[in-house]
């Protein structure tokens, strides 16, 4: 038996892979959320342009331009006008959402690991080398 100290981690691949992870686990709410975003802009629009000429009695009144919301319809409009388009980016951005936090929590564990592992002696593993199956050839 063979023992190994770890005495320092890569901290850029630690947080590579908790990017990696942190995307994995919300991409299912991200597809959801992206696939959603559409027909919630569509509504929101369907609220907003009706406002630009409301009609109360003798009066017309524009809500949008007198609750400053030019702006946001503009907004709204563009965004709409993309379609389905718009799944993809606001995916993207949930992933990001969930990618990056978790990388820079790998980051600092792995940071932390390597300021303490010199004090501490760092991790040991016990290992052993494999035994070949027999009759395959390959290692168990």
């Amino acid at each position: 038996m063979v023992r190994y100290r770890v005495c320092r981690v890569g901290l850029r691949s630690l947080a590579r892979t908790g990017c990696w992870l942190g995307a994995l686990l919300v991409l299912a709410p991200a597809l959801l959320g992206g696939f959603l975003a559409h027909p919630l802009v569509a509504a929101a629009r369907g609220v907003l342009e009706p406002w630009q000429e409301l009609h109360l009695g003798l009066f017309n009144v524009d809500l949008v331009q007198a609750l400053h919301l030019e702006g946001a319809l503009a907004a709204v409009q563009a965004l709409d006008a993309a379609g389905w388009w718009l799944a993809l980016p606001v995916a993207l951005a949930f992933c990001l959402g969930g990618g990056i936090p978790l990388a820079l929590l790998f980051f600092g564990l792995g940071l932390g690991y390597n300021l303490l592992a010199p004090l501490s002696g760092g991790l040991e593993f016990d290992v052993q080398p494999a035994q070949e199956a027999k009759g395959d050839g390959r290692s168990a």
